[in-house]
């Protein structure tokens, strides 16, 4: 992630690059700095590769503080993926977001496709970046919509983030395998685990939002469905997302 301020203005900042658990604390800190010093602060998001759920929580947190506080965190510009996050995960009202912003992709069809990637990564940041943009290419030769592309790589990114945030070694392994057939693409991800019951995370409160629990929901939200199973010390996730022919615009 790369931060800077746009004309040496502390209230306007760009973000580019990704924003996930790693580095979302560093945005925060300056995010909360900044509105200490201005009424209101400027993002933008444009240029934005990637976020996850904490990245979000981050922004989040900082725009709910804002509020209390009487003053705001503003979004200037932002690309189709971050759009979509905001608006599936039911923040996107939290910001002022410039009303020039419109936010439309137009999903056509393609001729379906089949096929399968597999994939052995180690549980390090750089490994689980390659392996979603290695699945996104995938996806798109497949020829999967943008937007679904986009869930897929949240998705994958949610789950390996979880795995490497709970306990994983640089030494293990995990194992993914993405097959794409006529209506669907079936993504799975295996990796030793203790069980745990997923059902047991509860849905987040859009109103009052707390760190942890929010991976789970985001896989949830942008796919059709999820499975957990848990076998030996193992534990293998598998997603499935439907092929889109429509037109999706985002307010």
């Amino acid at each position: 992630m790369n931060l800077s301020y746009i004309n040496d203005d502390p209230a306007v900042i760009r973000i580019t690059g990704e924003l996930d658990y790693d580095n979302c604390h560093e945005i925060e800190s300056l995010i909360k700095a900044s509105l200490a010093q201005n009424e209101s602060v400027t993002l933008m998001l444009d240029s934005l590769d990637f976020i996850d759920s904490s990245g979000l929580m981050s922004l989040v947190s900082t725009a709910m503080a804002a509020r209390k506080n009487g003053s705001s965190v503003k979004i200037h510009s932002l690309n189709s993926h971050t759009a979509h996050i905001l608006n599936v995960s039911g923040f996107w009202n939290l910001f002022e977001i410039n009303k020039d912003v419109e936010i439309r992709q137009s999903i056509d069809l393609i001729s379906c496709k089949t096929g399968v990637i597999k994939l052995e990564i180690h549980p390090t940041k750089d490994d689980c970046r390659s392996a979603r943009m290695k699945i996104a290419e995938f996806a798109e030769k497949m020829g999967f919509a943008s937007e679904d592309i986009d869930d897929i790589k949240l998705a994958l990114g949610e789950a390996l983030s979880n795995v490497v945030r709970h306990g994983a070694v640089e030494s293990q392994c995990i194992k993914i395998q993405c097959m794409a057939s006529e209506d669907k693409l079936q993504l799975s991800i295996r990796y030793q685990s203790e069980e745990f019951d997923p059902d047991s995370v509860p849905i987040p409160n859009v109103e009052a939002p707390c760190e942890g629990g929010m991976g789970i929901h985001f896989m949830r939200l942008v796919m059709d469905s999820i499975r957990y199973r848990f076998n030996a010390g193992y534990a293998s996730v598998m997603m499935v997302k439907q092929r889109q022919c429509s037109e999706v615009a985002i307010h």
